[in-house]
């Protein structure tokens, strides 16, 4: 499928080659993989956007210094983003039904188009809409802190609670979780054994600038608290937003 060439057009092919990407390593290789991608790309967005001139992805053109990276980078985590938000199935009906409607032509789409051709598939129109309005027509980044984290014994479970505060911009769903032990051990055989990983989760939602306390129960006794642990909300300093307990 070709894009048009206007605003945006290009992260019809350049995002969403980053967002196949996404999906084919998890796919293939597993979601430690695709976490690894996710967390490469988003950290290159982080470092070569253009804070002041950055524009919503509807407007990204090319002519700007930052459009290069919000077109690939940000372009491929926000239709991840999307993707988690309607869920595989009605995600990807979308996509083909996106593909039916514009090849071969003789038309061709824009961002806009694949956001109202998506939008029926969405089991929740509401939270559809207001995803594509910060995501796709705003310029909104989260960035995590967490303040106060600590843990105690609590009859034959730990307690453990932080403060979470969004510091950025934007208002996402997201998980924090506290955790024991290695998720993906270290493949070499001669390493060795690592302590069996264990979570528990809670999700957030926060404003900008809005913070909450977040409280955890745990059979096990936590090391530490991370936010995201799965790479699911575009962020800005994700190495910032984890506390040892």
């Amino acid at each position: 499928m070709t894009p048009a060439e206007g605003p945006g057009g290009n992260v019809l092919s350049e995002g969403m080659s980053h967002y196949s990407t996404l999906l084919l390593q998890e796919q293939v290789l597993g979601e430690r993989y695709r976490i690894q991608f996710a967390r490469a790309i988003e950290s290159r967005y982080a470092e070569n956007r253009q804070v002041d001139s950055e524009r919503p992805l509807v407007e990204v053109d090319g002519s700007r210094a930052g459009d290069t990276t919000a077109t690939y980078d940000k372009g491929g985590w926000v239709m991840w983003m999307l993707h988690d938000l309607m869920g595989r199935e009605n995600a990807l009906a979308g996509l083909q039904d996106f593909q039916r409607r514009f090849i071969p032509g003789p038309d061709h789409p824009l961002l806009e188009d694949l956001v109202e051709t998506l939008r029926p598939y969405a089991p929740d129109p509401e939270a559809y809409d207001a995803f594509v309005e910060q995501w796709f027509f705003d310029v909104v980044v989260p960035e995590y802190r967490l303040r106060d984290a600590g843990a105690s014994r609590s009859g034959d479970g730990w307690e453990v609670s932080v403060e979470v505060e969004n510091v950025g911009t934007g208002r996402m769903p997201v998980e924090v979780a506290a955790t024991r032990g290695t998720r993906f051990p270290d493949q070499d055989e001669d390493a060795a054994p690592a302590e069996p990983y264990r979570e528990a989760r809670a999700t957030v939602v926060l404003d900008a600038g809005a913070s909450e306390t977040v409280r955890l129960r745990t059979d096990f006794e936590p090391e530490r608290l991370l936010v995201d642990p799965d790479a699911k909300v575009l962020q800005l300093g994700r190495e910032k937003a984890v506390a040892r307990l």
